[in-house]
């Protein structure tokens, strides 16, 4: 079994490279008509997300939801839109706290 600490670091190589072709699903969201919509992401910029859901294309912010994201390993978790925040380069330069 991974310890949480080996885990969050993986999650987190993941996160900073591009989020494009990953399956996603929106938990929680400040505006009811974005929650629980699931699909794939399609682009993505320092603050938004373009989904692919039903062959339709929504944009949808960052920092106002709560996504869950499949990798292409399988693995699924839940991450705040915050942490998502800013192009991957940026991510990547960017030091993590505990989440």
């Amino acid at each position: 079994m991974i310890k949480y600490k080996e885990k969050r670091k993986k999650v987190w190589r993941q996160v900073i490279t591009s989020l494009c072709g990953y399956n996603v699903e929106i938990i929680k969201s400040k505006s009811p008509e974005f929650q629980n919509f699931k699909g794939k992401i399609e682009d993505e910029t320092a603050k938004m997300l373009k989904l692919n859901i039903n062959n339709k294309k929504i944009w949808v912010q960052k920092k106002s939801q709560i996504f869950r994201i499949e990798f292409k390993d399988g693995t699924k978790t839940r991450i705040d839109g915050k942490i998502l925040e800013g192009t991957p380069e940026k991510r990547l330069k960017r030091k993590t706290k505990n989440w």
